[in-house]
């Protein structure tokens, strides 16, 4: 399955991510399906942002690769030109 059907769906992001840090970690939460892309920078309340998906396609397209993550995992790489990482949501 493809959850990358809507590309305007809302997801979360950082003030970090829309200013060009890297992406180094996606959530695909369980309870309510949100997608949520974040770099290294510590983050506080005040840094998230929502935009739609096809925003964070244009920042990374290596998102692609996580459209068919399932809901309850999370997806890690160290930098841009690593693969991306599978676990579960603990």
């Amino acid at each position: 399955m493809n959850y990358f059907e809507d590309k305007n769906m809302a997801v979360i992001t950082t003030s970090f991510v829309l200013s060009g840090s890297q992406i180094i970690l996606a959530f695909h939460y369980e309870n309510d399906g949100l997608w949520e892309f974040v770099s290294a920078e510590d983050v506080k309340e005040g840094d998230y942002k929502v935009v739609s998906l096809d925003e964070i396609l244009l920042i990374d397209s290596s998102i692609n690769e996580l459209s068919a993550m399932a809901p309850g995992f999370y997806a890690k790489r160290d930098c841009y030109q690593e693969d991306w990482q599978i676990s579960k949501i603990l």
